[in-house]
């Protein structure tokens, strides 16, 4: 993280489509794709008695394995907006702004003195309180912010909390997959007990339990080294700026 003290405005725009992030992407889809076959497979065994797409993978691996990549990178996406729009905000920003008071208060003191300095620039042209609540600071210093370390920030940070938060994810619906595939398994081979597999799925619960703890915790950090230092960077380019609030006598 060396890089962030050194200053440097040029981003690359198609860094979205890079190696690193396409794995992101692809990894929870691929653990995803490969639960949905075990559904189906275990579908068809409870219906027509065979599966279908473990013999095929097995016939047609390569043709599988191609047949999986858009697949799993659609899956990803998919898992990827989940937790963004619903999942994120409840499990994730919620605990931040619950543990962070003291960041809280100069987010929001921070947010104020921004939008305060903007408005009395603008008084005379537009509606004060819609520009309030509208405005975004972190877009209103993007000119003077370096967007390079901001570009750092959010790929140590930000991508990381996502992969882990997408890996959790798919985990979780992989174990639905499993529990489906140990019940059916019971009952169509004589030798694998139904007690059997409540042992080895409770194991695998365990496992899982504890994963899902140290994923939570990671993405949990991962969030707060975001915010804290996506802020610091804000408050260093109204600094940098050429136009500084003016701040009162006795704040």
């Amino acid at each position: 993280m060396d890089q962030i003290g050194k200053k440097g405005n040029n981003m690359n725009i198609f860094g979205t489509f890079d190696f690193g992030r396409l794995i992101k992407t692809f990894l929870p889809g691929f653990i995803l794709f490969l639960s949905i076959c075990i559904y189906l497979d275990c579908i068809s065994i409870l219906t027509v008695n065979t599966p279908f797409i473990l013999p095929f993978a097995n016939k047609n691996l390569g043709a599988f394995g191609i047949f999986s990549i858009p697949f799993s990178i659609i899956l990803g996406t998919v898992s990827n907006t989940i937790f963004f729009s619903l999942l994120t905000p409840w499990l994730i920003d919620r605990n931040f702004h619950k543990m962070n008071p003291n960041y809280c208060q100069l987010e929001s003191a921070f947010k104020d003195w921004v939008l305060e300095h903007y408005a009395e620039c603008l008084k005379d042209r537009i509606n004060i309180d819609n520009f309030k609540a509208v405005a975004d600071v972190g877009a209103l210093l993007l000119p003077n912010t370096d967007l390079k370390a901001l570009s750092i920030v959010s790929e140590g940070f930000w991508f990381y909390m996502e992969f882990q938060l997408n890996i959790l994810f798919a985990i979780t619906f992989s174990m639905s997959a499993i529990l489906l595939m140990g019940v059916v398994a019971s009952i169509s081979v004589a030798k694998i007990t139904f007690a059997k597999v409540v042992i080895a799925f409770l194991l695998l619960l365990g496992i899982y339990i504890i994963l899902a703890i140290i994923l939570i915790k990671a993405a949990r950090l991962n969030y707060r080294y975001y915010q804290t230092k996506t802020l610091s960077l804000r408050i260093l380019a109204l600094l940098n700026s050429a136009e500084k609030p003016k701040v009162k006598e006795g704040e």
